[in-house]
């Protein structure tokens, strides 16, 4: 229903509007109410991308529609995504600075780093969590993928002792450990903490509170904007983003937006889990985009894949089902009978 008084009001813009303009805002608006930030012409068959270009374009008169860098509500970009305004606005504002954090030069490890860092990984050689860590020391923006049990906060805190070494930052204030719920930020500050307990620790102080992201970023009430933003920027040298999946788009954007331009980025999460209830799956894109060998993104994306939890019936199929295994019935027959 909110889909179509969307196209309606967009479509009254759009005059003569004609029924396939009206039907791909509708497509549209439905999109967004499914979480995606746009809607790709390139999966709709009933014309070409060459035919629904021209629909789109027939309302150069009445500016519905324009290119990016336009004011429109509507934004077409030239490989066939449709997108409302702010959406398109948020994506490229991620986009700009994450890559700005991905272009910096790889720091180089003193001496005293490489001796604790070989403490704590003394196989590093195939071990995804000492190359986790290795990437975060080296570059100002990672992200540690993995599902339950990878050990991903076990290796963020290595990370931190790491980087503390290093002399990215002298006070547990200097680093912020956020959530997007206050679930979440309470569940990584038990884990900090009983990790800190278990782990053979040199005698320094690190962060062991956590907050959610709004708290952070100095949510007000009755407004979309935060009080630290791109004018305001947080005060940090590190930060780590615990469950990432969870963070929809705008709020993703307003958290980079604040984040110092020098500052140190770790995203922590499992692609597989839950996504964010409102537009866009950030981490999920981020995770495509770093299968592209010859990205950026590539260099700075480390995924977690060995479990240090029990290994029972249920883990092992859910691992053949996001293995892409679901079509061996055989096999998951088999591991239903051990249940």
């Amino acid at each position: 229903m909110l889909a179509k008084h969307f196209s309606d009001f967009i479509s009254k813009r759009h005059q003569p509007a004609s029924r396939d303009f009206a039907t791909l805002v509708e497509r549209l608006s439905e999109a967004v109410e499914a979480g995606s930030s746009c809607l790709d012409l390139r999966s709709h068959k009933k014309h070409s991308l060459g035919d629904w270009k021209t629909i789109l374009a027939s309302d150069a008169e009445n500016s519905t529609v324009s290119s990016p860098g336009g004011n429109s509500p509507l934004i077409l970009t030239t490989e066939g995504r449709l997108y409302l305004q702010r959406y398109f606005l948020h994506e490229k504002g991620i986009y700009e600075k994450v890559h700005q954090w991905l272009s910096q030069p790889v720091d180089k490890v003193s001496s005293p780093t490489k001796k604790l860092y070989r403490r704590y990984f003394p196989t590093s050689e195939g071990d995804d969590q000492a190359l986790a860590a290795m990437t975060a020391l080296q570059r100002r923006f990672t992200i540690i993928s993995g599902g339950p049990g990878t050990g991903k906060t076990t290796t963020v805190l290595k990370v931190l002792l790491l980087l503390r070494e290093q002399g990215y930052f002298s006070d547990p204030s200097d680093c912020l450990l956020l959530a997007p719920t206050g679930k979440a930020a309470d569940r990584l500050r038990q884990s900090i903490l009983g990790g800190i307990s278990q782990l053979e620790m040199l005698p320094i102080d690190l962060p062991t509170e956590a907050a959610t992201i709004h708290r952070a970023l100095g949510y007000r009430p009755g407004s979309i904007e935060f009080r630290h933003n791109a004018n305001n920027p947080l005060s940090a040298k590190v930060v780590v983003i615990d469950e990432s999946s969870m963070v929809d788009l705008p709020l993703m954007h307003r958290l980079l937006d604040a984040i110092p331009d020098d500052a140190r980025i770790i995203l922590l999460g499992d692609k597989n889990q839950l996504s964010s209830v409102q537009v866009g799956t950030v981490l999920s894109d981020f995770m495509l985009a770093a299968e592209q060998t010859d990205s950026l993104l590539s260099k700075s994306t480390i995924t977690l894949r060995k479990s240090f939890r029990t290994q029972g019936p249920i883990n092992a199929a859910c691992a053949h089902i996001r293995d892409g295994d679901a079509a061996q019935p055989g096999k998951l027959y088999s591991i239903h009978q051990r249940t």
